[in-house]
């Protein structure tokens, strides 16, 4: 099964910015220096707002967001991910495309074990730089952005949804005295798109080759399915089922996310409920407390999953949400690749 160690979740809608897998996550999820979230999208589109006949809507489960430091207030940010692409105005299906994303350098404010993290970056000054590509079975589009004075860079990226005029970045979460994520801010990005390698945020013909989006965020948790999911509505808590009616979920903590903060009662998995959980334990034997649920199959759960495309190791991806317990009811997501059985 994936695991995706000390992650936040970003519920994304945004333009194409992509990233290699390799750089995208932490190499080493104890590494105090690099901070990875993971993001799905369960109804949300990735638009370029001009010159891209290409849009998308992410792939539920589907990607990472990583910050890494490299310096005292400056870093990396990079973003992977899968997304269901069509081409505009004839709406052709492109399937599910690879997308990948890259900005550095990005200016980083905190960042450290505990308290907050903040990461922005700007056209005016010096420009970062700016990479990646959206690879489809037909398609390849390409992100970057070319160089601009501070006059050009002001008026091709305006002022608006909480970024300053040219600014291109900003992301932010804050963890608490223990090193636990207690929010994730809303992300929001800036760049441009082009047909060939080279890009030109403004290219000869007057349209503009600009690309948005924001990111509003959740705290991931990592879980387990034990047993494979009968995905047949016949079968229904039936006892011969495979899964008996019900499934096992193993919620794992780790240094930046605690079981204990859970808001049991709020847990949903693919639109099932009632979701019921134990006491604290420590079921993989490091250091961080556990706990182990039950979730019914029945009557959303499994036949959900059965709708879903399935992954190249014949699993599917299941995504469970939830809230923190307080007065701000963080949100928190997890996904986990499971197998399933019509029987």
């Amino acid at each position: 099964m994936k695991k995706l160690f000390f992650t936040a979740l970003v519920v994304a809608v945004f333009g194409f910015y992509f990233f290699s897998e390799a750089a995208a996550q932490c190499a080493d999820p104890f590494d105090p220096n690099c901070f990875s979230w993971f993001f799905f999208c369960p109804d949300c589109t990735m638009n370029s707002t001009t010159g891209s006949s290409v849009d998308c809507k992410f792939a539920s489960g589907g990607g990472t967001v990583t910050i890494n430091k490299t310096g005292a207030t400056s870093g990396t940010f990079a973003e992977i991910g899968l997304a269901h692409c069509f081409h505009q105005p004839d709406n052709v299906d492109l399937g599910i495309c690879n997308f990948e994303f890259s900005m550095s350098p990005v200016t980083l404010n905190g960042c450290g074990a505990a308290g907050p993290c903040e990461a922005t970056a700007s056209c005016v000054g010096t420009d970062p730089t700016v990479t990646g590509q959206l690879t489809c079975a037909n398609r390849v589009l390409f992100f970057g952005l070319s160089k601009m004075n501070d006059n050009q860079c002001t008026s091709n990226f305006l002022a608006q949804g909480g970024l300053a005029a040219g600014q291109l970045l900003q992301a932010s979460f804050t963890k608490d005295a223990n090193g636990l994520y207690q929010t994730i801010g809303t992300t929001s990005v800036r760049g441009c798109n082009s047909d060939v390698p080279n890009v030109d945020c403004t290219p000869p013909g007057g349209v503009n080759r600009l690309s948005d989006g924001t990111s509003p965020s959740g705290v991931p948790f990592d879980f387990n399915i034990r047993q494979t999911v009968n995905t047949s509505p016949g079968n229904c808590k039936n006892s011969t089922a495979i899964d008996k009616g019900q499934a096992t979920m193993d919620i794992f903590g780790s240094s930046t996310f605690s079981v204990a903060n859970i808001d049991v009662s709020s847990l949903q998995c693919n639109g099932q409920t009632g979701v019921t959980c134990g006491g604290l334990t420590n079921l993989n034997g490091d250091a961080f407390a556990d706990i182990t649920c039950q979730i019914p199959t029945c009557p959303n759960l499994g036949p959900n999953l059965g709708q879903l495309p399935k992954n190249a190791d014949g699993t599917v991806t299941m995504t469970c949400t939830g809230k923190l317990l307080g007065p701000a009811g963080q949100a928190i997501v997890g996904t986990e690749e499971v197998n399933t059985s019509p029987k």
